[in-house]
């Protein structure tokens, strides 16, 4: 024991190389210990020294111990140490012996856990040095992989790969970790918009019969004329004004930051974005849980995540640091990064071998301008935010008549938002009617409207009306005021409109030729003979020709970028959020970026890079609904079988039709894929399958999605108050533990924020 324990208290670095010596000394701990357990309640003495005992045993009857040579170890049994067995005085030595060697078994353990990691810290790093812009998730999940893979190599005695960990500086704008995800008011606030915008000019939408019936404040026509309201429409009245906003642009900046509003519940099920190193089964003590939850409770979840193997995991984090701009000195190979202390302002420049933007996709509230500016120039008299910005909500909406702009997850959920803080009644405006709101098939109390394909060109009724032209010109592809194609919606009586418009990527900080975003929207060179495979609509659309101006690529796709690097320039580095679920998907882009720069993914030359996105893109464009979203002419051709042919709608935009769903699934199940064929490749810690082929726990990913879309799209149009989260959850599972959720346990729509402790357990040791 004393040799055994005197080698690891040295803390010998060259112990744990020594694999031979490591065993042998296990090999004799495991051998006394089978001693020890001969000799019943004898404690146990190895006495090397005496090589010249013959004697199977000698036994002190005073002290009770059993002296066993190591020498005639071999051929021992039970029997043949019994003397002072019921000796009161040799059972209680043994029992302190037994109680002290286990001790000393976990200081070792202990010891040597110490030992790997001192050692470890020893190692000379000769990893890349990354500066990382951003502390939300991004940020977090990728000092958490670092963290794990360090974890990983000590664990297994790798010291070659210690040293190529790469060294992180992250620098975080704000006070803390979290991102959007956080619902700081005093971060909360947009200053690049901002109240003083718009004045309330005493407008009180009390003063309206709140019994009145919703739809008499929505006119539709499909024929009216009326050149009052398209004179109205002014395309230069578009633009804000630049040179003001620009001279605000920078302090502005400095101060905000975008973050989700303190209400929010999660739209897709927690199951797929559970992290295979923490479970929801630990964090909530094994409680039974919903599958939608609401942000306070993720926000937990994750952080905890990532600190508590690392409680220090931010301690190279400068908080309050904003990164005023990045640029690459060719001559040097170095990222250039000018980083300014938000309260001291003052500027430091440091040289990096690569930058990873973690900024997120969530930075500048993404603000329509066409409609921003007619409201703002035609006198609109109620009050207009964004998403991100909401202060009060319920004094907004409350008895009022409200416009939602956008009609993607946001929309959805602060449509469900409102009715439950007491709205009158909502209307959601979207261009093109593809986001996930559009296919809701039914709202509490019916007081929801949604309307599509139209433009706003003026306000009236003393301020408080909107009026929109519904119009699709043919040959821009785009939504605009044109000709004999009129149709109009006056919106009457309207309080609060709110922008569920998403969010611009905040890369103003990039130098421009740092930034993949501004690339020209051509995709790929289509072959000239490319022809899609047939599928379920090959019948009816016949051989559609591609577009020869594709939408920039697919949300998994983009022409400059390849696996998260910047094809001209790979020290420079990208996370990206596309899924359902981006919790997950930015957590395997944190494991391919490392393993990008540990080089265990090989960064292939430009034309390679280049060939890999077109030949992933050709796999997008041979499913419906991949195409639909990136080819206009495809987009066009669905659109024209939405004709009712005699009397009869065609099948594809019968959103349950099982034809319908299956091109659903088919959208998921490539991209997810690419999902699968990421995570192998960075050795990310969870498999779902491979490119080729998902797994069991890729199908369960599959079916969780499916079934939170068709609790969508079944919800019965009978008035009542069910939402999709009030749908039964009992196929939905979680992918690592085969947990499922349970219903909750009232209507969402009647869930108020005292039910939360008790619906998620706080309070309650996690």
């Amino acid at each position: 024991f004393s040799i055994f324990r005197s080698i690891c208290a040295r803390s010998s670095f060259h112990f744990f190389q020594m694999a031979k010596t490591h065993v042998v000394l296990v090999l004799h701990l495991t051998i006394l210990l089978a001693d020890a357990s001969k000799c019943q309640d004898a404690p146990l003495l190895t006495d090397e020294g005496e090589k010249e005992r013959t004697s199977a045993h000698d036994i002190s009857k005073d002290e009770g111990l059993c002296i066993v040579s190591a020498v005639e170890r071999s051929g021992r049994n039970k029997d043949q140490c019994v003397l002072g067995s019921n000796n009161a005085g040799s059972r209680k030595n043994a029992d302190n012996f037994q109680n002290s060697f286990l001790n000393l078994s976990v200081e070792v353990q202990e010891e040597q856990e110490a030992v790997v990691a001192r050692s470890s810290d020893q190692v000379n790093s000769e990893g890349p040095t990354v500066a990382l812009i951003g502390c939300g998730p991004s940020g977090m999940f990728f000092l958490h992989a670092v963290e794990t893979k360090r974890r990983m190599m000590e664990k297994a005695g790798d010291f070659d790969g210690l040293k190529k960990l790469p060294v992180v500086t992250a620098f975080e704008k704000s006070s803390s970790s979290g991102g959007v995800w956080k619902s700081d008011r005093k971060f909360g606030q947009n200053e690049n918009y901002s109240d003083e915008y718009y004045e309330d000019n005493d407008y009180d939408n009390n003063n309206e019969e709140e019994n009145q019936d919703s739809y008499d404040s929505f006119d539709y026509s499909g024929d009216e004329e009326d050149d009052d309201y398209y004179d109205s429409y002014d395309n230069e009245s578009e633009a804000y004004d630049e040179e003001e906003i620009e001279n605000e642009e920078y302090e502005n900046y400095k101060k905000s930051t975008t973050n989700m509003y303190e209400a929010l519940w999660t739209n897709g099920p927690k199951e797929n974005f559970e992290f295979f190193d923490y479970y929801f089964e630990e964090h909530f003590g094994g409680m039974d849980l919903p599958t939608y939850m609401p942000r306070q409770a993720i926000i937990e979840y994750i952080t905890a995540r990532v600190t508590r193997n690392n409680p220090n995991i931010f301690e190279n984090v400068h908080f309050n640091t904003t990164v005023v701009y990045v640029e690459y000195d060719d001559k040097k190979k170095k990222c250039v990064v000018y980083a300014e202390d938000n309260d001291t302002e003052e500027i430091t420049k440091t040289d990096y071998d690569k930058c990873i933007w973690a900024a997120g996709v969530n930075g500048f509230p993404r603000i329509p301008e066409e409609l921003d500016s007619i409201l703002k120039k035609k006198g609109f008299t109620g009050k207009v935010m964004h998403s991100s910005d909401l202060g009060n909500f319920e004094e907004e909406v409350e008895g009022k008549r409200i416009l939602l702009v956008g009609d993607a997850y946001s929309g959805e959920d602060l449509a469900l938002q409102a009715i439950k803080l007491g709205a009158l009644h909502v209307y959601i405006y979207s261009r093109r009617g593809i986001g996930v709101s559009s296919y809701v098939n039914a709202w509490p109390y019916n007081k929801v409207t949604i309307f599509k394909e139209f433009v706003p060109t003026t306000v009236f009724g003393n301020g408080t009306g909107i009026f929109f032209a519904g119009m699709y010109n043919e040959d821009t592809g785009d939504y605009e005021p044109k000709g004999d194609m009129r149709k109009t919606i006056k919106l009457k009586h309207i309080s609060t409109v709110v922008y569920c418009t998403g969010y611009e990527a905040r890369n103003e900080m990039l130098d421009e030729s740092l930034w993949y975003g501004d690339l020209e929207p051509t995709l790929v060179n289509m072959p000239s003979n490319w022809k899609m495979k047939n599928n379920t609509l090959t019948e009816d659309l016949g051989d559609v020709e591609p577009s020869p101006n594709m939408r920039c690529c697919t949300d998994f796709i983009h022409p400059g970028v390849y696996n998260g690097v910047l094809i001209s320039n790979p020290n420079i580095m990208f996370f990206d959020e596309n899924l359902d679920t981006p919790l997950l998907e930015i957590d395997i882009q944190a494991w391919t970026l490392l393993a990008i720069i540990l080089g265990d993914i090989l960064i292939p030359s430009e034309e390679i890079m280049h060939q890999q996105n077109e030949a992933d893109m050709m796999d997008f464009m041979d499913y419906p609904e991949a195409r639909y979203m990136v080819d206009s002419n495809y987009y066009e051709a669905n659109q024209a079988l939405s004709k009712v042919s005699e009397g009869k709608q065609h099948w594809s935009f019968n959103i349950t039709d099982p034809r319908t769903l299956a091109h659903s699934k088919d959208l998921e199940r490539i991209s997810l894929r690419l999902v699968a064929r990421k995570m192998r490749d960075s050795g990310y810690p969870l498999d779902i399958g491979s490119f080729e082929k998902l797994n069991e726990k890729g199908e369960q990913y599959l079916i969780n999605n499916q079934i939170a879309w068709l609790c969508r799209l079944l919800l019965e149009e009978n008035g009542g108050s069910e939402t999709f989260r009030d749908c039964n959850p009992r196929d939905i599972q979680s992918i690592h533990t085969g947990k499922q959720p349970v219903p909750l346990r009232k209507l969402w729509i009647d869930l108020e924020e005292s039910d939360y402790a008790d619906l998620l357990g706080w309070g309650v040791a996690k």
